[in-house]
């Protein structure tokens, strides 16, 4: 076997990087080969590079996530389906732990938007009016309806 000077070593590795740039296809293909070939190595050396490189795991992820959006929608509304009992312990267990904290955010921003706050009162007084409402108009129409069968009852005695 013969042994290679650090400067044959350079000679060699630019040498490959330049047959690389010219033959993008053939290194796709033979590199597609070889993680066909070794699929548990490929993971290994996955997982390995992912433990090594937390920062650029994120990074990535966090691209992907900003360059597809309504996949992770998609994805994070089927996940929350498929584990709903999972989420609502979650939240429980969240707003249980932190309840000062949200109050106290809730506090600030009632406090920063206190239009927001008035327009918000405004609807809640008006949806619990038409909800009265809609009560009322069902009880009268309940009360018609049966003085209706009376009087149908009474017209055909």
């Amino acid at each position: 076997m013969r042994v290679l000077t650090e400067e044959q070593k350079a000679r060699r590795q630019v040498t490959l990087a330049a047959w690389r740039k010219a033959n993008p296809e053939k290194v796709k293909a033979a590199t597609a080969a070889w993680r066909k070939a070794n699929p548990e190595k490929m993971k290994a050396t996955m997982a390995a590079w992912q433990k090594a490189n937390p920062e650029k795991v994120k990074a990535k992820a966090a691209k992907w996530q900003k360059a597809n959006p309504e996949k992770v929608k998609r994805r994070k509304a089927a996940w929350q389906k498929a584990n709903a009992e999972k989420v609502k312990r979650r939240k429980a267990a969240y707003y249980k732990a932190n309840a000062e904290k949200l109050r106290a955010g809730i506090a600030a921003w009632k406090k920063a938007n206190p239009k927001k706050v008035k327009a918000q009162s405004r609807r809640s007084r008006q949806h619990a009016h038409l909800c009265e409402l809609q009560t009322t108009i069902a009880a009268i129409q309940k009360v018609a309806a049966t003085a209706q069968k009376q009087i149908s009852a009474q017209i055909q005695k």
